[in-house]
């Protein structure tokens, strides 16, 4: 047992990781088509076992259930969110996908925090007026 909880530590550390990792990525058109976008495919391939493309299809409260098995913490869920807004700059014909996505997390984020936040009520706005 504590084997099995050491792993999902280790495992949400690592998904942690590669999720601050995309954060800090500037998203732009001629380098998401030669390696951005390779690299963000690879890592969404990592933290939610589908990539971009599978990414559009999947309804977010199934991408909730694979992050709750990675152990995300509440943070995570807005910078799920930050990510998916991030890539509709990008991914123009996957907007409304995408922030819908980002709108689902960031309002799971706000229910699980318990806390309000300026910053996220932005988010959750720009979230809709692109969903």
């Amino acid at each position: 047992m504590i084997r099995s909880k050491s792993f999902r530590d280790d495992e949400n550390e690592k998904a942690g990781e590669v999720l601050t990792g995309l954060l800090q990525e500037d998203f732009m058109p001629d380098l998401w088509r030669k390696s951005q976008r390779e690299k963000v495919d690879k890592a969404l391939e990592e933290i939610i076992e589908t990539g971009l493309s599978g990414l559009y299809e999947t309804l977010p409260d199934v991408l909730l259930l694979k992050l709750q098995n990675k152990r995300f913490s509440a943070d995570q869920y807005e910078h799920f969110g930050d990510l998916m807004l991030n890539i509709t700059l990008v991914e123009p014909d996957h907007t409304q996908q995408l922030a819908s996505h980002a709108l689902f997390f960031y309002e799971y984020f706000q229910t699980e925090s318990k806390t309000y936040s300026f910053g996220l009520i932005e988010k959750i706005k720009e979230a809709k007026s692109l969903s």
